[in-house]
């Protein structure tokens, strides 16, 4: 890794992925907080994957970007507020399984 690189790896995929850090505000992790602005759907979704170590599956393609800071809250409120914000519904199918559709 070089400087404005950060890797990520997990239990379930062998390989590694690295990623560019164009700003403070995609590691958030690092002070507790999660900090959006301006981000598209499908990359929120994932930030918060990796913070909580959840699985969502969203399958849509929903042109729409987020704002916004959550500090200590549980990914079931985190979601809730985006879906509402976003005008989409979140089902938590078993722990930490997130299942996320459009308001029909």
């Amino acid at each position: 890794l070089t400087q404005g690189m950060y890797a990520q790896t997990s239990e379930k995929k062998i390989q590694t992925s690295v990623f560019d850090v164009h700003n403070a505000l995609s590691i958030g992790w690092m002070s507790g907080k999660l900090h959006f602005k301006q981000t598209p759907l499908a990359e929120v979704f994932d930030e918060i994957e990796r913070y909580y170590d959840v699985d969502i599956h969203f399958s849509g393609q929903y042109d729409y970007t987020f704002s916004g800071t959550f500090e200590n809250m549980k990914p079931a409120e985190v979601l809730k507020v985006i879906c509402v914000s976003a005008g989409l519904e979140c089902y938590e199918n078993e722990p930490l399984v997130f299942r996320i559709e459009q308001v029909r």
